[in-house]
């Protein structure tokens, strides 16, 4: 939480926007699940292309997306969950926005320049 806070307090000073991206589902008062998040479509979908913790904006317009890990986190392969979130962000990447896993205030300022 105070890695997220920290990005999310130094983003403007970089010329970027960033909004907490909160995920999952529920069921409503009449039994119908109800998805939320970005790119949350379907659990199908979630499975494999899952997206980050925040996302924004930066002062060229270019789409900004960022994982908050704990410190000394590391992606693995059997790490699924981590798998779509690296998937996703791949896929911010290749449509020219930033985008990459934050461990610390400093992985951030690595995505925005």
């Amino acid at each position: 939480a105070g890695v997220q806070a920290n990005i999310r307090k130094t983003a403007p000073k970089m010329g970027a926007a960033m909004w907490r991206n909160n995920n999952g589902a529920c069921l409503d008062e009449h039994g119908r699940m109800i998805r939320y998040g970005l790119a949350n479509d379907s659990k199908k979908l979630n499975e494999v292309f899952k997206s980050s913790d925040l996302i924004g904006i930066d002062s060229d317009g270019r789409f900004v997306a960022a994982e908050v890990k704990k410190p000394g986190w590391h992606l693995t392969p059997g790490d699924k969950r981590a798998q779509a979130q690296l998937f996703f962000m791949r896929f911010v990447i290749a449509k020219g926005g930033r985008a990459g896993f934050c461990q610390s205030l400093e992985d951030f300022e690595r995505i925005m320049r």
